[in-house]
């Protein structure tokens, strides 16, 4: 083969693969620059780069949204759903990693271009102050309708990036999770970083929070060299949204203390310059900010805690927020109303609330899980005797959301199983104390005397209309142990033995979510027919729980689980719903002694 022939077939050959690389990162897209039109994933281009993600998904849903929330990765604890129940506007989050500071100037830009843009949220936090630590690569460049850059230079570098970016895309598609991994932590629909993972994890017991989450609050020595700059950044957009007549909030995110004690000088300055140029609500240094439950680091507040400051600035007292958290400050009060890091440890936003298990009540004990009559009665006058108070999971509730107050020395009793001997033996113990109690009830078992589907005798459970019946006095509150996860294999006539809630050793993880949430769906039906009421707690059977079963059970609307372990204090903390997951309990027996008994209830944070 001559020369001239070599030559061409290495310029054919350069050609194809010159090609080739164009058509794998067009249809591959891992950036979300071409439209997406292989995989559909918004998740992966926002995570791949955000500022190009979020602007390409907002151009695929035109007119869908309009207002929008800009910020670094703090600003993603703000809802955008939250936001729009206050002003009945449409926001979507462009919160955008730490580091990208100098592009939110060109996200209100392009947010400002949209023909019916009524607002915007500016969230600032302290890693906007620092130096911009991010290049103008491929994963931090703005999108070239905020950024004005020409239209074949953007997409040109994207449809010639390195094409191992879309065999990579290609590869995790195929080992896609109901839950997000890092390459897919944003919801598409509202901009959001995806927290559930985060926010199912055990933070009441603030001794075990500590030892186990410690190392993210360890203080990162940080320059604040970009605050004239950031006020500058600020300015402009005051006054773009002025002359726009779109309307501007701006807000500054809370700080955990460790952070605060390295730059509470320089964000002082910070914070006199910037009411220089606007108002601004700020929530950097407040009560919460001394408890690091508050946060998922220490510089990043958990999203609860965005639902509180929302709440502080538009008025809604129904969400818990301490007094000291959020004050507006104005060129005229920045030098009297800046907030100050109360002296010492608060701890008026917690309490520990201990749990008792008990199942069926008989008037004598014939197993490990039948308590005699004479047994519970004593455990009854034990708790009056040393003064402790039974509480309802709606109260439970209440504190957390909305900080009402629980009764000093409160406890939780509860049943599982929903055994009619609670309802003939317990329940009118229990009204004459004048103590609460929560029985959980097996959906498939309500009003049976017979294993479901067979003619195997089984202890009798209470029907509806009896579990009505003890609701209406007020004492007591009937929940979910799931509809039919709590089954028995030797009376099963189905091959698969649901035991418990968690996930079968051979099940798939599609099969599986789709089997419990068709279960959490019929307990909620079957329940709301008969009751009239609603279903906000579940305790799991045999105390089986996951994360993944802790992130559907919630997001089914269920606010309280609980499991079966001793393992932690459950400390409840107002404003964090989170600490009402998987709350742990005393198994009450025949053979518990009094001195363990009051040695759990006496064990408070």
């Amino acid at each position: 083969m001559t020369l001239k022939k070599w030559l061409l077939v290495l310029l054919a050959a350069a050609l194809v693969l010159f090609l080739g690389c164009i058509a794998v990162n067009v249809l591959a897209d891992p950036f979300g620059v071409f439209g997406d039109c292989l995989f559909h994933w918004p998740e992966y281009a926002m995570a791949s780069n955000a500022a190009t993600g979020k602007i390409a998904y907002l151009q695929a849903h035109p007119d869908t949204y309009n207002a929008y929330i800009i910020g670094a990765s703090a600003a993603s604890a703000l809802d955008p759903q939250t936001l729009n129940t206050y002003t009945q506007d449409s926001y979507y989050n462009l919160c955008l990693p730490d580091g990208n500071a100098g592009n939110y100037g060109a996200l209100a830009d392009y947010a400002l271009a949209q023909e019916n843009t009524k607002s915007i949220v500016l969230c600032l936090s302290v890693s906007d102050l620092c130096a911009d630590q991010s290049a103008d690569t491929l994963k931090t460049a703005g999108h070239r309708l905020a950024t004005g850059e020409n239209a074949l230079t953007f997409y040109g570098k994207y449809a010639l990036c390195n094409p191992l970016y879309s065999l990579k895309k290609a590869y995790r598609w195929t080992k896609r999770t109901t839950l997000c991994q890092d390459y897919d932590c944003f919801v598409a629909q509202t901009g959001c970083y995806d927290r559930r993972r985060q926010d199912v994890a055990r933070i009441g017991d603030g001794t075990v929070y500590a030892q186990q989450y410690g190392d993210r609050f360890l203080a990162q020595s940080l320059s604040l060299d970009r605050m004239t700059a950031c006020v500058e950044d600020v300015r402009a957009i005051r006054q773009r949204c002025d002359e726009a007549g779109v309307r501007l909030t701006v807000l500054l995110a809370p700080i955990h203390e460790n952070q605060l004690s390295l730059c509470e000088e320089q964000l002082a300055q910070f914070r006199t310059q910037l009411a220089a140029v606007t108002d601004y609500w700020d929530f950097s240094t407040s009560s919460l900010s001394q408890d690091a439950r508050y946060f998922y680091d220490s510089l990043h507040m958990r999203d609860a805690v965005g639902d509180m400051a929302l709440a502080r600035i538009f008025g809604d007292d129904q969400v818990y927020c301490p007094d000291d958290f959020g004050v507006c400050i104005t060129a005229q009060n920045v030098q009297t109303e800046a907030p100050v890091l109360p002296a010492g440890q608060q701890s008026s936003h917690t309490v520990t609330v201990p749990v008792l298990m008990l199942h069926h009540v008989a008037e004598t004990a014939i197993s490990k899980d039948t308590l005699s009559l004479e047994k519970f009665q004593h455990v009854l006058q034990v708790l009056s005797d040393a003064g402790y108070h039974t509480v309802s999971l709606s109260q439970l509730i209440d504190y957390v959301n909305r900080g009402m107050e629980l009764p000093e020395n409160p406890v939780c009793l509860t049943f599982d199983d929903g055994y009619l001997s609670n309802y003939e033996l317990a329940f009118p113990l229990l009204a004459q104390y004048g103590m609460k109690a929560a029985i959980f009830m097996v959906g498939a078992s309500a009003g049976r005397t017979t294993y479901k589907d067979t003619d195997y005798p089984i202890i009798p459970h209470f029907t509806y209309a009896q579990a009505v019946e003890m609701m209406d006095s007020g004492l007591i509150e009937v929940q979910s142990h799931t509809y039919d996860m709590h089954q028995y294999a030797d009376y099963e006539t189905s091959s698969t033995v649901r035991y418990s809630a968690a996930q079968l050793p051979e099940e798939s993880e599609q099969d599986y979510v789709a089997a419990l949430t068709e279960d959490l769906q019929t307990f909620r039906r079957n329940y709301e027919e008969n009751t009239g009421r609603s279903v906000y707690a579940l305790a799991y059977p045999h105390g089986d729980f996951t994360t993944l079963s802790e992130v559907l059970i919630h997001d089914s609307g269920i606010s309280v689980t609980f499991c079966i372990e001793t393992s932690q204090r459950n400390t409840l903390v107002k404003g964090l719903p989170q600490s009402l997951y998987a709350l742990c309990r005393l198994d009450v027996n025949e053979t518990l002694s009094d001195d363990t008994l009051l040695d759990y209830l006496a064990d408070r944070e």
